[in-house]
């Protein structure tokens, strides 16, 4: 099945799973009792939903509120496919860019909310739309989390930024989701590609990436498998770190850095069934009371009405108050939107699609570096280089025409139309990679020789 029919058949999936819902007996039931049905299209884990769904209920008991989960990616594709039949009432999501990839689709209702008490603009982050097509709820951060305990059985240092997660000491201990079904690691792709430069950044990113032990499809398994152990580091949002350690769970959690906040939001979709119900949720999540729940221990989100910190944790994060969340990275959404696609197609072709050759080359590779340790061979020390030049091969695609209107107008058409890139840098990944296994072999064999 092509990467075409997969998106049809789970935008269809969607499609069906929604009008079972609209037939269930308990909706028929709600629909005798003239209560209107509230749909919700979102990334999030039903552990946070239910808080909301719970909350709101009681205050609009009239009102039935489902939620359907999607991926970010699938839940944007599903939404601008199907704008002109469209059945959802809202999505409620984190990636700032899902938000603005709709408004550009002119998918959404333009509504203004009751932010009065909320500043426009927290630690230099524009909070909601200038234009009301979404609204900002919560700020959400990025980073990574990590097993105490499974550091302290390996021995391993406490990371602290990046480029330690990309040291040669954490191969195999870290966990990632893959950008293109992750909105979450799609942003962390594109920090570290922003804040390092292209080149560099995606340098960095192979090294993570070659660090990893597996690569989820969705972002919430990498907590997961923090939380049992199963890896010691996990690329996450924050909320994921902050709520396993409020659980208890014996992780902890660290901002990027730079740090990098972004608003998360909720918008109501054009033709919405019911655009009313729709703008009760909205003001309902920028309330003292929706505010509130982002504290709770299973959400741990960053609150954006400055009054909720009043009820906050003492070492809970403040960007009203805190240094490090006071002044962020200026993370540049729109050219992140601009090459969207581009960076997904990228990490797929290179790692997702070639992710076991590329995780044999990583360690063979580093094979070669720890024996050259203890052995001072010329030979072998040029074919390692040689094998490292292979390992972190990418394609020839520059920081200029990253960001070139002519290319990514092109890049950006269908997959039909664009589909020859990805096949091509798939299969120039995979010769260097198994260049790269060779050469390391070549170098381990002469110094077993030697």
């Amino acid at each position: 099945m092509t990467a075409r029919h997969k998106t049809k058949f789970r935008l269809l999936s969607l499609m069906l799973f929604s009008l079972f819902l609209l037939g269930s007996p308990s909706l028929s039931k709600a629909n005798k009792n003239k209560q209107q049905i509230l749909l919700i299209l979102t990334p999030y884990p039903k552990f946070i939903t239910q808080t909301y769904r719970s909350s709101f209920k009681k205050l609009y008991p009239d009102i039935e509120l489902e939620v359907i989960k999607k991926g970010t990616n699938d839940a944007v594709e599903y939404l601008l496919d199907n704008k002109d039949e469209n059945i959802v009432d809202i999505f409620w999501a984190s990636s700032p860019e899902s938000f603005k990839r709709l408004k550009a689709g002119n998918t959404l209702l333009t509504y203004s909310a009751n932010t009065r008490a909320i500043p426009k603009v927290i630690s230099g982050v524009q909070i909601s739309d200038t234009n009301n097509t979404y609204t900002g709820y919560a700020l959400s951060g990025y980073g990574f989390m990590w097993n105490t305990h499974y550091l302290k059985i390996k021995d391993l240092p406490i990371p602290h930024n990046w480029e330690n997660l990309g040291e040669s000491k954490y191969f195999g201990h870290i966990a990632m989701s893959t950008p293109s079904n992750s909105g979450t690691t799609h942003i962390s792709v594109e920090s570290i590609l922003q804040t390092r430069g292209w080149d560099n950044g995606w340098k960095l990113v192979k090294a993570i990436a070659a660090n990893s032990k597996d690569l989820s499809k969705r972002s919430v398994h990498v907590p997961k498998k923090v939380q049992k152990g199963e890896s010691g580091i996990g690329i996450v949002i924050d909320y994921y770190g902050l709520s396993s350690k409020a659980q208890s769970y014996p992780v902890n959690f660290a901002y990027s850095q730079p740090v990098i906040l972004l608003p998360a939001s909720a918008a109501i979709i054009n033709n919405a069934p019911n655009p009313d119900a729709a703008k009760k949720f909205i003001n309902f999540l920028v309330s003292p009371q929706g505010q509130s729940l982002l504290l709770d221990k299973k959400s741990r989100r960053i609150p954006i009405l400055p009054a909720t910190f009043d009820e906050a944790p003492a070492d809970y994060p403040n960007p009203y108050e805190d240094e490090d969340l006071a002044e962020t990275f200026d993370f540049d959404i729109e050219l992140s939107v601009k090459r969207y696609d581009l960076v997904n197609e990228m990490f797929d072709a290179v790692i997702t699609n070639n992710f076991d050759q590329f995780s044999q080359a990583a360690k063979q590779t580093l094979k070669l570096e720890h024996a050259l340790k203890n052995n001072n061979n010329e030979q072998a020390s040029q074919l390692l280089t040689q094998a490292k030049t292979a390992l972190m091969w990418m394609p020839n695609i520059n920081s200029s025409k990253a960001q070139s209107d002519t290319f990514l107008t092109a890049f950006n058409q269908s997959r039909d139309t664009k589909a020859s890139f990805p096949k091509t840098w798939a299969t120039e990944a995979k010769q260097q990679y198994q260049a790269a296994i060779k050469l390391a072999k070549e170098g381990l064999l002469l110094l077993d020789k030697s």
